[in-house]
């Protein structure tokens, strides 16, 4: 029964991993000895596609997120910025925090000033 689960679990592996349609099905036919019907060809043919599909998918939400969180950390980064720059040319916190940056962004900057 283990030597069978294996087998299962190498065949299942090798039809997920990235190999043609067509070098899937000679494994399936020659190394696990399928007998590979015409409906059983379209499917992994199918399958093929659909996983390139979910990879390519998650490959390009992946991309978006840390693009996202990139360009997040890049907004942050300048607000910082301006806000070491307001405190540098001596304005006053009351008119930095009227151009829009709260509280917290201002408190932080001003920590890394003074350490």
């Amino acid at each position: 029964m283990t030597q069978f689960k294996n087998k299962l679990i190498e065949m299942l592996e090798y039809v997920i991993a990235d190999h043609s349609a067509e070098e899937k099905k000679n494994y399936l036919k020659n190394e696990c000895g399928v007998e590979m019907t015409k409906e059983l060809e379209r499917k992994v043919e199918a399958m093929g596609e659909s996983m390139g599909r979910v990879i390519l998918q998650g490959m390009l939400e992946d991309a978006w997120d840390k693009g996202v969180e990139q360009e997040r950390r890049n907004t942050e980064k300048e607000r910082e910025n301006a806000i070491a720059a307001f405190i540098s040319f001596g304005i006053p916190k009351e008119k930095i925090l009227e151009k829009g940056y709260t509280e917290e962004e201002y408190t932080k900057v001003k920590k890394k000033l003074l350490s």
